[in-house]
């Protein structure tokens, strides 16, 4: 399932014991377009069991779908995934809910628990001052756990990150 797919979710707070994530990020935004090398999307996948994937995408000519950079298995311990898990639930419940989407890059989270219910939202990479803090802050924790810098996350920070390392 991907950010714009027509999926089914339920309303409200996400219950029940969550076991997988989805965590797709796209800094693809209004302007020049990027070099058909340029990395603009990542899709973060994460279970509850320790077990996640990480794909990274190029822009590739603009027309049709971005082309695979990477496709990468990801190994957490269970504590690691279900705290990176909880935090993509709290994200979810803290965000502003925005009615348009503006064109300055877009994550979209969806989360999944044991009963196969699934919620989602999206928002801005870049938005109001609350909501920016809000995505640094998730932003920074997953970077922390998985020990990879260049993610683009909420916050399309991966080059300042990377670049702190």
């Amino acid at each position: 399932m991907y950010l714009f797919d027509n999926v089914d979710t339920e309303p409200g707070e996400p219950r029940g014991k969550l076991v997988r994530m989805e965590l797709v990020s796209s800094n693809v935004a209004y302007g020049p377009a990027p070099k058909w090398e340029d990395e603009v999307k990542q899709v973060l996948v994460i279970e509850s069991t320790g077990r996640g994937q990480l794909a990274r995408y190029r822009f590739g000519d603009g027309f049709d779908e971005h082309s695979l950079i990477s496709d990468q298995l990801i190994t957490l311990s269970q504590e690691d995934a279900e705290r990176l898990i909880a935090a993509a639930k709290e994200m979810m419940m803290a965000s502003e809910q925005i009615a348009m989407i503006r064109d300055v890059g877009i994550w979209g989270l969806t989360l999944k628990n044991d009963e196969g219910k699934i919620w989602n939202t999206r928002n801005s990479l870049h938005s109001s001052e609350h909501q920016e803090r809000l995505n640094h802050h998730y932003s920074t924790l997953f970077r922390s756990v998985l020990g990879i810098n260049d993610l683009i996350l909420f916050d399309d920070m991966a080059d300042v990150a990377a670049e702190t390392k």
